[in-house]
Protein backbone atom coordinates (compact mmCIF):
# COMPACT_ATOMS: atom_id res chain seq x y z
CA UNK A 1 0.00 0.00 0.00
CA UNK A 2 0.93 3.44 -0.78
CA UNK A 3 -0.43 6.49 0.80
CA UNK A 4 -0.12 9.66 -0.48
CA UNK A 5 -1.15 13.47 1.29
CA UNK A 6 -1.76 16.10 -0.97
CA UNK A 7 -2.96 19.83 -1.16
CA UNK A 8 -6.39 20.56 -2.85
CA UNK A 9 -6.29 24.10 -3.70
CA UNK A 10 -7.49 27.01 -6.39
CA UNK A 11 -10.53 25.62 -8.34
CA UNK A 12 -10.01 22.46 -6.99
CA UNK A 13 -12.14 23.94 -3.93
CA UNK A 14 -15.50 23.63 -6.10
CA UNK A 15 -14.83 19.97 -7.06
CA UNK A 16 -16.99 17.25 -5.18
CA UNK A 17 -15.40 14.44 -3.45
CA UNK A 18 -16.55 12.53 -6.37
CA UNK A 19 -14.90 14.15 -8.89
CA UNK A 20 -11.60 14.53 -6.78
CA UNK A 21 -11.62 10.53 -6.83
CA UNK A 22 -12.24 11.06 -10.34
CA UNK A 23 -9.42 13.35 -10.97
CA UNK A 24 -7.36 10.73 -8.47
CA UNK A 25 -7.39 8.01 -11.11
CA UNK A 26 -6.88 10.00 -14.21
CA UNK A 27 -3.99 11.10 -12.71
CA UNK A 28 -2.72 7.53 -11.55
CA UNK A 29 -3.91 6.12 -15.48
CA UNK A 30 -1.67 9.45 -16.73
CA UNK A 31 1.47 8.60 -14.58
CA UNK A 32 1.23 4.66 -15.80
CA UNK A 33 0.78 3.72 -11.86
CA UNK A 34 -0.45 -0.30 -11.47
CA UNK A 35 -3.64 0.14 -8.91
CA UNK A 36 -5.39 -3.24 -8.51
CA UNK A 37 -9.24 -2.76 -8.98
CA UNK A 38 -11.97 -3.50 -6.82
CA UNK A 39 -13.62 -6.92 -7.47
CA UNK A 40 -17.69 -7.34 -8.89
CA UNK A 41 -19.56 -5.81 -11.33
CA UNK A 42 -19.13 -1.91 -10.68
CA UNK A 43 -15.71 -2.47 -10.50
CA UNK A 44 -13.07 0.54 -9.38
CA UNK A 45 -9.81 2.11 -8.79
CA UNK A 46 -9.01 0.56 -5.00
CA UNK A 47 -8.10 3.75 -3.59
CA UNK A 48 -9.15 4.78 -0.06
CA UNK A 49 -9.43 8.58 0.78
CA UNK A 50 -9.78 10.56 4.19
CA UNK A 51 -13.73 11.61 4.66
CA UNK A 52 -14.82 15.03 2.41
CA UNK A 53 -15.22 18.41 3.05
CA UNK A 54 -18.07 20.87 2.41
CA UNK A 55 -17.43 22.40 -1.13
CA UNK A 56 -15.80 25.80 -1.30
CA UNK A 57 -13.06 24.71 1.48
CA UNK A 58 -9.50 24.28 0.59
CA UNK A 59 -7.26 21.86 2.11
CA UNK A 60 -3.53 21.34 3.04
CA UNK A 61 -4.38 17.84 4.26
CA UNK A 62 -5.60 15.18 2.16
CA UNK A 63 -4.95 11.52 2.04
CA UNK A 64 -5.38 8.83 -0.45
CA UNK A 65 -4.12 5.11 0.05
CA UNK A 66 -3.53 3.14 -3.32
CA UNK A 67 -3.32 -0.56 -3.80
CA UNK A 68 -0.57 -0.83 -6.30
CA UNK A 69 -0.45 -3.49 -8.20
CA UNK A 70 3.39 -3.24 -8.95
CA UNK A 71 6.07 -3.37 -7.02
CA UNK A 72 6.93 0.52 -7.18
CA UNK A 73 9.01 2.96 -4.98
CA UNK A 74 7.37 4.86 -3.17
CA UNK A 75 9.54 8.02 -4.61
CA UNK A 76 9.06 6.86 -8.04
CA UNK A 77 4.90 6.97 -6.91
CA UNK A 78 5.44 10.58 -5.88
CA UNK A 79 7.37 11.83 -9.01
CA UNK A 80 5.05 10.30 -11.47
CA UNK A 81 2.03 11.36 -9.29
CA UNK A 82 3.09 14.94 -9.14
CA UNK A 83 4.34 15.47 -12.96
CA UNK A 84 0.82 14.33 -13.95
CA UNK A 85 -1.51 15.67 -11.32
CA UNK A 86 -3.57 18.84 -12.59
CA UNK A 87 -3.11 22.24 -11.07
CA UNK A 88 -5.30 21.99 -8.09
CA UNK A 89 -3.47 19.35 -6.47
CA UNK A 90 0.00 19.16 -5.41
CA UNK A 91 1.49 15.83 -3.60
CA UNK A 92 3.31 16.65 -0.71
CA UNK A 93 4.38 13.56 1.04
CA UNK A 94 4.05 9.73 0.56
CA UNK A 95 4.86 6.94 3.00
CA UNK A 96 4.27 2.72 2.59
CA UNK A 97 2.96 0.20 4.17
CA UNK A 98 2.36 -3.47 4.36
CA UNK A 99 -1.92 -2.97 5.30
CA UNK A 100 -4.52 0.16 4.76
CA UNK A 101 -3.54 2.31 7.20
CA UNK A 102 -7.04 2.95 7.17
CA UNK A 103 -6.65 6.67 7.88
CA UNK A 104 -10.80 7.51 7.27
CA UNK A 105 -11.30 6.07 10.13
CA UNK A 106 -8.25 7.05 12.26
CA UNK A 107 -8.87 10.57 11.92
CA UNK A 108 -11.25 12.28 14.80
CA UNK A 109 -10.31 15.90 13.82
CA UNK A 110 -9.20 18.47 11.72
CA UNK A 111 -7.67 21.95 12.31
CA UNK A 112 -8.54 24.99 10.25
CA UNK A 113 -7.49 27.96 9.74
CA UNK A 114 -10.23 30.64 8.78
CA UNK A 115 -8.75 34.03 7.04
CA UNK A 116 -11.58 37.04 8.77
CA UNK A 117 -10.57 40.75 8.96
CA UNK A 118 -12.08 42.25 11.19
CA UNK A 119 -12.63 39.29 13.72
CA UNK A 120 -10.36 40.88 16.50
CA UNK A 121 -12.70 42.67 17.78
CA UNK A 122 -14.93 39.97 18.39
CA UNK A 123 -11.96 37.80 20.03
CA UNK A 124 -13.39 36.98 23.45
CA UNK A 125 -16.69 35.87 22.05
CA UNK A 126 -15.42 33.83 19.28
CA UNK A 127 -13.25 32.14 21.50
CA UNK A 128 -15.58 31.48 24.11
CA UNK A 129 -17.30 29.54 21.98
CA UNK A 130 -14.75 26.23 22.34
CA UNK A 131 -17.11 25.63 25.26
CA UNK A 132 -19.87 25.04 22.55
CA UNK A 133 -23.02 26.66 21.02
CA UNK A 134 -26.10 25.72 19.68
CA UNK A 135 -27.71 25.76 16.14
CA UNK A 136 -31.19 25.66 15.80
CA UNK A 137 -32.59 24.10 12.14
CA UNK A 138 -35.83 24.17 10.93
CA UNK A 139 -37.43 21.31 8.66
CA UNK A 140 -40.27 20.71 7.43
CA UNK A 141 -41.84 23.22 10.12
CA UNK A 142 -40.30 21.68 13.09
CA UNK A 143 -37.02 23.36 14.52
CA UNK A 144 -34.20 21.56 15.88
CA UNK A 145 -31.52 21.83 18.29
CA UNK A 146 -28.48 20.60 17.86
CA UNK A 147 -25.92 21.41 20.84
CA UNK A 148 -21.55 20.87 19.91
CA UNK A 149 -20.84 21.09 23.09
CA UNK A 150 -17.48 18.49 23.24
CA UNK A 151 -17.12 18.82 19.46
CA UNK A 152 -14.66 21.86 20.10
CA UNK A 153 -10.76 20.89 20.52
CA UNK A 154 -9.66 24.73 20.51
CA UNK A 155 -10.81 27.82 18.95
CA UNK A 156 -7.80 31.00 18.63
CA UNK A 157 -8.04 34.14 17.38
CA UNK A 158 -4.49 35.50 16.60
CA UNK A 159 -4.82 38.73 14.30
CA UNK A 160 -7.33 38.18 11.38
CA UNK A 161 -7.70 34.97 11.37
CA UNK A 162 -9.28 32.23 13.46
CA UNK A 163 -7.16 28.89 14.50
CA UNK A 164 -9.88 26.05 15.31
CA UNK A 165 -9.64 22.21 15.73
CA UNK A 166 -13.16 20.63 15.49
CA UNK A 167 -14.30 16.98 15.65
CA UNK A 168 -14.44 15.12 12.55
CA UNK A 169 -15.83 12.36 11.41
CA UNK A 170 -18.72 9.84 13.43
CA UNK A 171 -18.71 13.07 15.22
CA UNK A 172 -18.32 15.83 13.73
CA UNK A 173 -18.49 19.04 13.47
CA UNK A 174 -18.62 20.73 9.95
CA UNK A 175 -16.60 24.26 9.44
CA UNK A 176 -19.06 25.35 7.02
CA UNK A 177 -21.45 25.37 9.55
CA UNK A 178 -19.13 27.17 12.17
CA UNK A 179 -18.73 30.14 9.92
CA UNK A 180 -22.40 30.18 9.22
CA UNK A 181 -23.46 30.27 12.84
CA UNK A 182 -20.18 33.48 13.82
CA UNK A 183 -21.59 35.25 10.29
CA UNK A 184 -24.72 35.52 11.35
CA UNK A 185 -23.97 35.95 15.72
CA UNK A 186 -21.26 38.73 14.27
CA UNK A 187 -22.57 40.36 11.24
CA UNK A 188 -19.62 39.27 9.06
CA UNK A 189 -19.37 37.59 5.83
CA UNK A 190 -16.82 35.28 5.67
CA UNK A 191 -16.75 32.76 2.28
CA UNK A 192 -16.24 29.64 2.44
CA UNK A 193 -13.23 30.05 0.29
CA UNK A 194 -11.46 31.71 2.96
CA UNK A 195 -11.29 28.25 5.26
CA UNK A 196 -8.61 26.27 4.78
CA UNK A 197 -7.80 22.72 6.30
CA UNK A 198 -4.34 22.51 7.95
CA UNK A 199 -4.01 19.46 9.30
CA UNK A 200 -6.19 15.96 9.70
CA UNK A 201 -5.70 14.52 13.20
CA UNK A 202 -5.59 10.94 15.09
CA UNK A 203 -5.69 9.67 18.26
CA UNK A 204 -2.61 8.01 20.60
CA UNK A 205 -2.64 7.69 24.44
CA UNK A 206 -5.35 10.17 25.09
CA UNK A 207 -3.33 12.43 22.67
CA UNK A 208 -4.14 14.30 19.27
CA UNK A 209 -1.46 13.80 16.70
CA UNK A 210 -1.10 14.52 13.35
CA UNK A 211 -2.11 11.83 10.49
CA UNK A 212 1.69 12.76 9.12
CA UNK A 213 2.64 11.51 12.55
CA UNK A 214 0.62 8.82 12.54
CA UNK A 215 1.62 7.74 8.89
CA UNK A 216 5.32 7.80 10.14
CA UNK A 217 4.64 5.68 13.11
CA UNK A 218 2.76 3.10 10.65
CA UNK A 219 5.78 3.15 8.39
CA UNK A 220 8.34 2.38 10.79
CA UNK A 221 6.65 -0.30 12.36
CA UNK A 222 5.26 -2.20 8.73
Amino acid sequence: MITLSYRRFGNGIYISHTDVIRSLNRTIRRAGIDVNYSKGFNRHMSLKLTQPLPLGIASDDEWVTADVGEKIDKKDFFERFKTAAPPYIEATGVYETEKNPSLASKVIASEYEIICPGIQKFREETEALKEGFTVVNEKDGEKKEKDYRGYIYDIKVTGDKIKCVFSFGNKNLRADLFVKYINDKFGLNIPLSAVTRKLQLTEEDGKLITAKEYMERTERNK
